[in-house]
């Protein structure tokens, strides 16, 4: 062929309105300050993602301390009129005002925080708080059966006015143990696991209900956690023995509870560990070929690993390892935060905002082009949740793009096609949108 080919690649562009809220995405890496080093764990946020509940390590007293950080005030040990050993906040309610967790001298016991004051709830050693509800009155968590320091505890409520503690009791047959994990941002309902006569599996207590099983996946041995509820209580999420592995899981009343799968690649093994309000928005931890990566999961795009969404819009983290992160997520849907090993290898707290902008985002990859005699070779990476079809045409002005071979679905990695070059001018494009 005389005349040299000629390539047209054309990207998805954005509605103006969205690439206006691409704009104010910002990921952030949660600085050290005061006796905080910067390590740690995050335990939750706030509705709307201005505050964060986390065990910060202290570099006085070499150990985890309960951290509460915001924009304004940066990070800052919750107790600063006494120093216990250790301590760590995982649950903060919708205003930052009132956060949970525990506090440790000689022994552990759950704890609150209100207006900045320590205050103690009622519990045995060992017992921990893990949530609090919306408007902070009451906190769940784990007491102690007794004090002997025995691991085992149940499931359990706190009045943060009062510290006095109600037992939700456990599911009948087995050990009595059993822990409650979150609570509904109204208040109304309560998750966690308990120990039946069969194993370890997801309960769900309304407002002034006993604890019900969840149930697990079929196909695997009995196993089921429930880790986060939406603000109704409506959507419990968690994870779950299925016969491919451990599975992130999504439980409503219509459907029951249902696998999410897992990242392309690795070990199947996923967990989600926060839900949105609404119940719309899932996020968690799966595996796929490169490591633990954070997930994202919608209804209609499925999973897809964070530093996907966030490459495919100019906002790379694939130098930050998510191997051990547990990812918690705003109220709103639209903020989420974790902990990472950062590229100078050293851990790191993070919180990242315009999450649901994010979301919306149609990625645009790199199209790789190499022509040998009459052939053209084009390679794309691709991202779960997207489906990528290549196009050509020999006249940009009269003749219809059609379709080169068939869709492909995004699973996190590279394509190849090929195809004869076959006029003296042929354009190609790659077409991507958002799965089903």
């Amino acid at each position: 062929m005389n005349s040299p080919l000629r390539l047209a690649l054309f990207r998805v562009l954005l509605p103006a309105a969205l690439a206006t809220g691409l704009s104010a995405a910002t990921f952030e890496v949660l600085p050290a300050s005061g006796d905080f080093v910067g390590m740690g764990q995050i335990g939750a946020i706030s509705a709307d993602g201005a505050t964060v509940a986390a065990a910060g390590w202290s570099l006085a007293s070499w150990g985890p301390q309960a951290v509460k950080w915001t924009p304004l005030d940066g990070a800052r040990r919750l107790d600063t009129a006494t120093t216990p050993a250790a301590g760590a906040a995982w649950g903060v309610s919708a205003n930052g005002t009132v956060l949970a967790g525990w506090r440790f001298n000689s022994t552990g016991r759950a704890a609150c925080w209100v207006n900045g004051a320590p205050r103690a709830l009622t519990s045995l050693n060992n017992a921990v708080a893990l949530d609090v509800s919306r408007d902070g009155t009451i906190a769940v968590g784990r007491n102690a059966t007794s004090n002997s320091n025995t691991a085992y505890g149940t499931a359990a409520r706190w009045s943060t006015a009062t510290g006095v503690a109600t037992s939700l009791g456990d599911l009948p047959g087995g050990l009595t143990h059993s822990e409650a994990t979150r609570i509904s941002a109204d208040g109304t309902t309560i998750v966690g696991w308990a120990t039946s006569a069969a194993g370890v599996v997801a309960f769900r207590a309304p407002s002034g209900s006993t604890m019900v099983s969840l149930g697990d996946l079929s196909g695997g041995r009995v196993f089921s956690e429930a880790l986060a509820v939406s603000a109704d209580g409506a959507v419990v999420v968690g994870r779950s023995h299925s016969g491919l592995g451990i599975e992130a899981f999504r439980w409503t009343t219509g459907t029951g509870m249902v696998g999410l799968g897992d990242l392309p690649g690795g070990a199947y093994q996923s967990s989600a560990t926060a839900v949105s309000g609404d119940g719309t928005i899932v996020v968690g931890l799966g595996t796929s070929a490169a490591d633990g990566e954070v997930f994202v999961w919608e209804p209609s795009r499925g999973m897809r690993s964070l530093s996907a969404i966030t490459r495919a819009a100019g906002l790379p983290l694939d130098n930050y390892r998510f191997t051990y992160c547990r990812p918690v997520l705003s109220e709103d849907g639209d903020t989420i935060a974790g902990d990472a090993i950062a590229p100078d290898q050293t851990q790191v707290l993070w919180r990242l905002t315009g999450l649901r902008a994010l979301l919306a985002n149609i990625p645009t990859p790199a199209v790789q082009i190499q022509i040998e005699a009459n052939t053209v070779y084009l390679r794309f990476p691709t991202d779960a949740g997207f489906i990528y079809q290549v196009q050509k045409t020999t006249d940009l002005a009269r003749v219809p793009w059609t379709d080169l071979g068939a869709s492909v679905t995004g699973d996190g990695l590279e394509q190849f096609i090929d195809t004869t070059i076959d006029a003296p001018a042929c354009f190609y494009r790659l077409v991507v949108r958002a799965g089903p």
